[in-house]
C-alpha cells in the first residue's frame, strides 16, 4: 500500500488505545459506586477524547530517559552528507502525508469501504438535523397554549445568559432541547395539556440543565467519534453508558434547578413516562428527558445517592479515578509548523533524488549503483540532480539520506514490488518518532513507528543481481 495506508493505522491505533481506556473507565463507573454521575460523565469523555486524539495533528512528547539503541539491522547503508534547502512535495500542513500521485494504484479496499460507511453516517446525520430543524419551524410557542410563569426564575437558577425558546410540537415522545447555537426546548402537545405546573416546570429544568452543561456539543463529538469508529464496539458500549451518565448527572442539576425534592422528581418521570405510550429516541442528535424504562430505572436509582455535599470519601474516589485515567492518555503537543515546514522540505528533496536514482538506473541497464563511497554516489547522482544541496533531510537532528546497499547491482526489474522495496531512508528518526523513506517505485513516503519495522525487514531482502554493459560512462 502506498500513502493510503496511514488511515488504517490511524484507525488501528486510535481503537487499541481508546479502547483500553474504555474498558478502565467502565470498570470504575461500575464498581467504584462513591463517584458521583458528574465524575463518570468526565471520565467518559475521557475516553471520547481518546478516540479522537488519534485524527488530530500532534506529536507524542519525547521523554528524557534512556538513549534510543542503535539498529545494527540498517548498519549497512551509505551516509549522505546534509546541505540545505529545496520546495515541493506530497505532504499535509498538519504533518500527515497527502496522496502521492504516482500512487493512486494501490487503492486500499478497507479504506474505501469505512469511506462509503462514514459517508452513508454522516448523510443520515444530515437528514436528521434537517428532520428536526422542520419540527422546529412547526412548532407553536407555548406561551400561546399555557403559561409557565416561573420560566425566568428557572433560566436564572441555571445561569444562561438567554432563554431558550420554549415550543410545542406533536413529533416528539418527550420534552427534548435542540439546537446548537439557537438552542429551544421543545415540548409535546400531550404533555402539555396534561402535565401540572410543578411537572411542567421539572422537565423543563432538565433541559435548561442539558443546556448548561454543554451536553449538546459534548453528544455531537460523541457522535463524531462514533462515526468515524463505527465498526469499535467498545465505543458502543462507552456511548450507551456516557448517556446513563449524563442523564444522571442533568437529573441532579435540575433538581436544584427546580428546587424539588428528589422523590417528587422521579415520580415526575415514571408517570409521564407511563403517560407517554411510546418512550422512543426523537428522530434526531438531540436530547431528549426520557429513555428506556431501564434507563429510567437506573437514574432514579442514581438519585437515591444525591449529595449536595460531597464527602471527603467521594472527592477522594473522583481524583483518583480521574487521574488513573488521565495517565493512560499519553502527553501530546501541536505540531509546530516549522517542524512540519522542514519534513515537506525532506521529502520533496528526497523525492528529488529518488527520480534522479531512477533515471541513473535506467541509463545503465537497469542496475542499481554499487557505489560505497557516498561522495561518489552523489557524483555519479549529480548530473541527474544539478544540485548538491538537494540531499539534506532537514531534520534538526541532523540526520542523513541512506542508500540501501540491498539494492546493489540488482537489476529493477527483478524486484517483485517496488513500491513496497526502499531505495533511500532516513539515517535517524524525527521528533515524532518517523523517518522519510523512499521506494524504487519513486514514490517517497514518512514511516510512521509503528511501521519502521517492515522497513527494515525489506532493507535484508535478497534480490538476484544483474550485470552492466561496458558501453555507457566510465563506471557505475
Amino acid at each position: 500500500m502506498g500513502n493510503n495506508s496511514h488511515l488504517p493505522a490511524l484507525l488501528i491505533a486510535g481503537s487499541i488505545q481508546g479502547g483500553v481506556l474504555a474498558v478502565i473507565v467502565f470498570l470504575l463507573t461500575r464498581y467504584l459506586r462513591l463517584l458521583s454521575p458528574t465524575s463518570k460523565t468526565w471520565l467518559w469523555r475521557l475516553v471520547f477524547l481518546r478516540f479522537a486524539l488519534a485524527f488530530l495533528p500532534l506529536e507524542p512528547v519525547a521523554l528524557p530517559v534512556l538513549p534510543r539503541p542503535v539498529n545494527t539491522a540498517a548498519a549497512a547503508v551509505l551516509t549522505a552528507r546534509p546541505a540545505s534547502p529545496a520546495p515541493n512535495v506530497f505532504v499535509a500542513s498538519n504533518g500527515f502525508e497527502a496522496p502521492d500521485p504516482t500512487e493512486f494504484t494501490h487503492i486500499n479496499w478497507v479504506t474505501v469501504a469505512w469511506l462509503l460507511v462514514v459517508a452513508v453516517l454522516i448523510g443520515r446525520f444530515v437528514f436528521l438535523c434537517l428532520q428536526t430543524r422542520r419540527l422546529v419551524n412547526e412548532a407553536t410557542p407555548l406561551k400561546t397554549l399555557r403559561e409557565l410563569p416561573r420560566y425566568p426564575d428557572l433560566v436564572d437558577a441555571a445561569g444562561l445568559r438567554r432563554a431558550p425558546k420554549l415550543l410545542v410540537s406533536d413529533g416528539l415522545p418527550s420534552p427534548t432541547l435542540v439546537g446548537g447555537f439557537y438552542p429551544a426546548v421543545l415540548l409535546p402537545f400531550e404533555v402539555v395539556e396534561t402535565a401540572s405546573d410543578e411537572d411542567l416546570e421539572m422537565m423543563v429544568a432538565h433541559e435548561l440543565a442539558h443546556l448548561a452543561r454543554k451536553d449538546l456539543w459534548w453528544q455531537g463529538l460523541e457522535g463524531l467519534v462514533q462515526t468515524v469508529f463505527f465498526f469499535h464496539p467498545l465505543l458502543w458500549l462507552a456511548r450507551q453508558r456516557s448517556h446513563l451518565a449524563t442523564e444522571s448527572a442533568t437529573d441532579a442539576l435540575a433538581i436544584r434547578i427546580a428546587g424539588a425534592p428528589p422523590r417528587r422528581y422521579a415520580e415526575m418521570l415514571v408517570r409521564v413516562t407511563l403517560h407517554t405510550q411510546n418512550p422512543v429516541r426523537p428522530p434526531a442528535p438531540v436530547l431528549a428527558l426520557f429513555g428506556s424504562s431501564r434507563t429510567l430505572y437506573q437514574r432514579i436509582d442514581a438519585m437515591q445517592t444525591l449529595n449536595t455535599k460531597p464527602t471527603l470519601a467521594r472527592v477522594a474516589a473522583t481524583i483518583l479515578a480521574v487521574a488513573g485515567a488521565v495517565t493512560l492518555l499519553p502527553a501530546y503537543r501541536l505540531q509546530t509548523p516549522e517542524l512540519a515546514s522542514d519534513k515537506t522540505k525532506g521529502l520533496s528533496d528526497l523525492k528529488q533524488v529518488a527520480i534522479a536514482t531512477l533515471m541513473y538506473v535506467n541509463d545503465w541497464d537497469d542496475i542499481y549503483p554499487v557505489f560505497k563511497d557516498p561522495q561518489k554516489l552523489h557524483d555519479a547522482i549529480h548530473p541527474y540532480l544539478k544540485n548538491r544541496e538537494i540531499w539534506n533531510t532537514h531534520n534538526p537532528k541532523g540526520t542523513t539520506f541512506n542508500y540501501a546497499l540491498n539494492l546493489a547491482n540488482v537489476n529493477m526489474t527483478s524486484i517483485p514490488e517496488p513500491s513496497n522495496a526502499p531505495m533511500y531512508f532516513e539515517s535517524g528518526t524525527w521528533q515524532d518518532g518517523s523517518r522519510l523513506v523512499a521506494f524504487t517505485d519513486g514514490h517517497v513516503k514518512i514511516i510512521h513507528p509503528d511501521r519502521w519495522a517492515d522497513v527494515e525487514k525489506r532493507l535484508k531482502t535478497k534480490y538476484p543481481k544483474g550485470t552492466v554493459k561496458k558501453t555507457k560512462g566510465v563506471g557505475h
